[in-house]
């Protein structure tokens, strides 16, 4: 069967890795929304997701009292650790986002400042996204190279 063929599913995989790599750089590499909205606050709860209990976390998520919005922090935004130790209950917070909610109810934010101290601004979550972006476009980039060597490869009857 044409499935069972490793080198095919070795290029259905480059393929969808490629398309991986692709979107992670389209939506990554988009300019600062000129619609940011800026909320301010006292943090209401505050949790950090972890892959692994003694690395940092990949995401902090928090509310602010009287915002419906549940507010992400990436990791892909830098000081993730300041964030994790400074983003608590109670802490008064300036949080600048976008208002495009995800399937999620959650916000993307550009922007955070905490008891007075700014982690991150539009312009730094801005670099750190489209790094972020360019990532995606060389796992993009491989993949589908690859992709097209295999194809000559399974076109020619060689093994990849």
């Amino acid at each position: 069967m044409f499935l069972r063929n490793p080198k095919i599913l070795l290029l259905i995989g480059c393929l969808l890795l490629s398309v991986f790599g692709f979107y992670l750089f389209f939506t990554n590499a988009r300019p600062i929304p000129n619609d940011l909205i800026t909320a301010s606050g006292v943090v209401a709860s505050a949790e950090a997701a972890r892959r692994r209990s003694h690395r940092p976390a990949h995401t902090i998520w928090f509310t602010l009292e009287g915002e419906s919005q549940r507010f992400a922090y990436p990791g892909i935004l830098p000081r993730i650790r300041d964030a994790e130790e400074r983003i608590e209950v109670g802490a008064p917070v300036v949080v600048i986002y976008a208002n495009k909610p995800d399937a999620n109810d959650r916000v993307e934010l550009w922007g955070l400042s905490i008891s007075g101290v700014e982690l991150v601004s539009p312009s730094e979550a801005r670099s750190a996204r489209l790094k972020n972006g360019y990532f995606g476009l060389a796992i993009g980039l491989v993949f589908a190279g690859y992709a097209v060597y295999t194809w000559r490869q399974v076109k020619r009857g060689r093994p990849a």
